[in-house]
């Protein structure tokens, strides 16, 4: 059972009752990608078509095609499409709309994606159709740490002969990589201006905090894993009783309890969770002790 969802209606009150407004039907191919999505209107009396959307999509099941078509009382007219390419990896590499002028379609605007080695995404440009060339409009560049966390992103616009700043979006995490910061800041025309900032806050924070002084003791390793890892207490002298593993929102997803007094050999531990960002934690007669683990296959 794949639990798609196949219709569903919107209604408004009349002040006495609830009456029809929208029907939307959608529909998906063997993979579950949704390949048609139809709007009708309750004219009083039936459902009539509205519009729809109809997207085409390759074998690695990214969308390659959206094109919305608008019904006219008779026939289905066409609106606008998007047409998306991706690289040898899959990444999109570049977004066209186009608009319906009647007897074909003419460029609208375009996005153009590029990455950096990690498969990342290190910057968009968009350009707009005029007249029959494609002119510069807006981009943007994304930077990032070692561990792959996005660290800065910088907006800018074409003033028609140069790239002009316009945005700036710095962000800086813990040691566990969880965004605690997030500033915004405007160009001036000479220097950035503080505009707004973010901070975040986590409810499992106090768990992982640094100032423990026996965080030092617990090693674990290879990290990043395939499900397997050792972990190593063999400069700690206190005991382990249990060890715990939460996911990256801090729901508990492996639970085992172990006796470690004497014994500091490396301990190998067996799951099979999926790919993500998991804590550590090692509960012992001293306190907790909490390590980031990466799972990547």
């Amino acid at each position: 059972i794949n639990k798609n969802v196949i219709s569903r209606i919107s209604f408004s009150w009349d002040g006495v009752n609830w009456v029809n407004s929208f029907k939307y039907i959608y529909e998906y191919d063997l993979n579950n990608n949704p390949t048609l999505q139809l709007v009708q209107q309750w004219d009083g009396s039936t459902w009539v078509n509205f519009y729809k959307y109809e997207m085409e999509y390759n074998i690695n099941d990214s969308r390659l095609l959206t094109l919305k078509q608008n019904w006219d009382g008779v026939t289905w007219i066409n609106d606008y499409q998007y047409i998306h390419e991706y690289n040898s990896n899959n990444l999109q590499s570049s977004r066209l709309k186009q608009i319906w002028e009647g007897t074909a379609w003419v460029n609208d605007f375009k996005y153009t994606y590029e990455y950096n080695v990690n498969n990342l995404q290190s910057s968009f440009l968009r350009q707009d159709w005029v007249i029959s060339d494609w002119i510069n409009k807006t981009k943007m560049t994304f930077e990032y740490d070692n561990n792959n966390n996005l660290t800065l992103g910088i907006q800018q616009e074409w003033d028609g002969t140069t790239w002009v700043n316009l945005m700036q979006n710095p962000m800086e995490y813990d040691i566990y990589n969880n965004l605690v910061l997030e500033y915004f800041y405007v160009w001036d025309g000479s220097i950035w201006i503080n505009d707004f900032r973010f901070i975040y806050y986590y409810d499992i924070i106090s768990s992982y905090s640094d100032l423990n002084p026996i965080e030092s003791t617990m090693k674990c390793f290879p990290n990043p894993c395939q499900g397997n890892f050792t972990i190593d207490f063999s400069e700690s002298n206190f005991e382990i009783n249990r060890l715990n593993i939460y996911n990256s929102v801090g729901g508990v997803v492996y639970s085992k309890d172990i006796q470690i007094v004497n014994n500091r050999k490396p301990t190998l531990i067996t799951t099979n969770l999926s790919e993500g960002i998991y804590f550590i934690q090692a509960v012992s007669n001293s306190g907790d002790i909490t390590k980031k683990l990466i799972i990547k296959y």
